[in-house]
């Protein structure tokens, strides 16, 4: 099942920034590699556009095939705000909106930060791919530790 979503219906859509670029093709590598297949996800569709405050934002409703924007001013200032790599904030941003997409899947509150937030940390600080912390009450063991 898919869905028509094309964000320059709602957003000013803008290219790829040149700065972005490869830590784009990089950050989407990994994602593809380590994540998405966790969230039972093939692909994503990243924008990027002015999101006012946000980093990223997921686009609901489009969780068989994510729509993710991204604020790259927002994205710039945050990664030097908090001494992160662009690239690492970046993945983060992106496993971060990822895992919204995935609790809409389960027909969970796709809106949950705390979740989403602690999802994209562990992968990015410690490699590891917990889809256990976006699903309430779920103790079991799903932990994936990347290498890497």
């Amino acid at each position: 099942m898919g869905h028509d979503y094309r964000p320059e219906r709602e957003y000013d859509v803008r290219p790829v920034p040149g700065e972005a670029d490869l830590p784009l093709a990089n950050a989407m590598a990994d994602l593809r590699e380590e994540v998405l297949p966790a969230l039972g996800v093939d692909d994503v569709t990243v924008f990027f556009a002015d999101l006012d405050e946000d980093l990223g934002r997921y686009v609901s409703g489009t969780s068989s095939r994510p729509v993710i924007g991204i604020d790259h001013d927002n994205l710039s200032s945050a990664s030097r705000i908090q001494g992160l790599e662009y690239r690492r904030q970046l993945a983060a941003t992106l496993a971060h909106e990822a895992a919204h997409a995935y609790r809409e899947t389960l027909g969970l509150d796709d809106l949950d930060e705390d979740a989403a937030g602690t999802f994209a940390r562990r992968w990015v600080l410690e490699g590891i791919v917990d889809v256990s912390v976006l699903v309430p009450g779920d103790d079991g063991p799903s932990a994936l530790r990347q290498e890497g």
